[in-house]
């Protein structure tokens, strides 16, 4: 992991800014199978039956949508989102991307180690302000 933390490609990338204060007391821990991360999400998150070809996991609370995603990915295959930025965390590289806005908010983080991608879908502006901490909570 320390190759792609210093990575031209990874260091090029700005610094994410910390997450905004968060209080998690009382927020789930979420798992997906594969590879043994956790995640911390608001209360009410469910999870929705869904199968992708290379796994992942998907949760759901009202409007918002939190799916985990495993497949293959590198450097290049996000290069159309302007808005980038670059965080470890728990010793892993972490790309984080803001979508351009279309039918709602889409935030998501590739755990560049890891393969995967964690995206949050939702109506809400206001559910993009926890996706950082959401993030952030990722443990091995």
């Amino acid at each position: 992991m320390r190759e792609i933390a210093n990575a031209p490609w990874f260091t090029a990338l700005p610094p994410c800014e910390a997450p905004a204060p968060v209080d998690m007391s009382g927020w789930q821990k979420l798992r997906a199978m594969g590879r043994g991360i956790t995640f911390k999400a608001p209360p009410g998150f469910e999870p929705v039956k869904v199968r992708y070809p290379e796994g992942g996991a998907m949760w759901s609370h009202g409007n918002a949508n939190l799916v985990l995603r495993y497949g293959r990915w590198n450097e290049y295959a996000f290069s159309a989102i302007d808005r980038k930025c670059r965080a470890i965390v728990d010793e892993m590289p972490v790309v984080e991307m803001t979508v351009p806005p279309g039918d709602g908010t889409f935030e998501q983080a590739w755990f560049v180690a890891h393969d995967m991608l964690l995206r949050l879908k939702s109506g809400d502006p206001k559910d993009a302000k926890l996706f950082p901490a959401i993030v952030a909570s990722a443990d091995r």
